[in-house]
């Protein structure tokens, strides 16, 4: 019995814990339920695409130039000219190739503009030479209108011209400005460049320059025309106890004339003389020869005359005159030959000794 009563108590404690274990478990979570699907926001339309607007500046956009030349020059100067223009024109920020227009006289703008519509360039850089004064200027050719210009007096040199030209039309053309190179021959000397010490191969920009160069107490001068395209070259000399500054075709020249100069001249020879001599000698013995075949011919002819008009028989007179005829054709036979061969000889002795 105690037994039975032990184990029913037990069972009874067991119950409550069982419950309370039961208790402790969560309850299953309630099934889900699908969500209505929300409505998406409907997305703007799309604009078709535009054009997008050129956004390079004028100054940054592909340039043509065309060159002209005119005024006061001769054909060969007005081409230099036109070549200096050209290397100018291309260095000018995003530039092409430049143009040389046709040799058209323009007095305006409506002109120009239509040479360089013509072209097909986009502006159009002239100089013009006229009563002394280098004009440069440069014109749109969309606008028609001028869009810069420079002048100065025109140097008479053609080479400070196109070193003038080159930099009015580097002020028009080029913000960065355009440079050319100078070499000076000068050892031992001091040179001096816009009144500045330089080097004796330098760097400057375009355009004409003062130089100066001083070797011991004596001191050249002279102007230093710059262009972009080739250096400048000069070289130092003595010049009749001074210094002069000489380009290359200078020295080469002056050379040819010391030359042509210190040379000798010709000794004339007696060979010479005696041919002249000999010559005219010729001359004379042609001369009396055609006389004497003239007065032989006439004694013939009347020696024969005289003949016919006495029955075929000579008189004493015609008999005469046809000696005198005879004797006088070989004498011209013999001047004849002796002129020939004195002016022969003197033919040789004047040009072959």
């Amino acid at each position: 019995m105690t037994r039975f009563l032990a184990a029913a108590a037990a069972v009874l404690l067991a119950l409550p814990a069982n419950a309370a274990e039961k208790k402790s478990k969560p309850p299953p979570p309630p099934p889900e339920m699908p969500l209505p699907p929300l409505p998406l926001p409907e997305a703007p339309a799309q604009k078709p695409a535009e054009s997008k607007p050129d956004l390079l500046p004028p100054a940054a956009r592909p340039t043509r130039t065309g060159v002209q030349v005119s005024g006061d020059l001769d054909p060969s100067s007005a081409s230099r000219l036109a070549a200096s223009l050209r290397s100018i024109a291309a260095l000018a920020p995003v530039a092409q190739e430049p143009a040389a227009l046709p040799d058209k006289p323009c007095e305006t703008d409506a002109c120009l503009a239509a040479l360089g519509a013509a072209a097909k360039v986009d502006q159009v850089l002239t100089a013009r030479v006229s009563g002394g004064v280098l004009r440069v200027r440069r014109l749109e050719i969309p606008s028609g209108k001028a869009a810069g210009e420079a002048q100065q007096t025109a140097p008479a040199d053609g080479n400070e011209l196109r070193a003038a030209a080159e930099a009015l039309a580097c002020k028009l053309l080029v913000p960065g400005g355009c440079i050319g190179e100078a070499q000076i021959d000068a050892p031992d000397a001091r040179i001096e460049v816009d009144g500045k010490p330089a080097a004796a191969r330098m760097q400057l920009p375009v355009g004409v320059h003062a130089l100066v160069v001083q070797q011991g107490s004596a001191a050249a001068r002279r102007a230093l025309p710059i262009v972009h395209e080739r250096p400048f070259a000069l070289r130092l000399q003595r010049d009749a106890g001074g210094l002069a500054l000489l380009t290359p075709d200078e020295v080469a020249q002056k050379a040819v004339l010391a030359s042509e100069a210190s040379a000798p001249a010709p000794r004339r020879r007696w060979t010479r003389t005696a041919g002249y001599i000999a010559a005219g000698a010729g001359l004379v013995a042609a001369g009396i020869a055609v006389a004497e075949g003239m007065h032989s011919k006439s004694l013939l002819d009347s020696a024969e005359n005289g003949y016919r008009a006495n029955g075929n028989a000579y008189r004493p007179a015609d008999l005469s005159n046809l000696s005198s005829g005879n004797s006088a054709a070989r004498s011209a036979n013999v001047l004849f030959a002796t002129a020939g061969v004195l002016v022969a000889s003197g033919l040789l002795l004047t040009f072959a000794f």
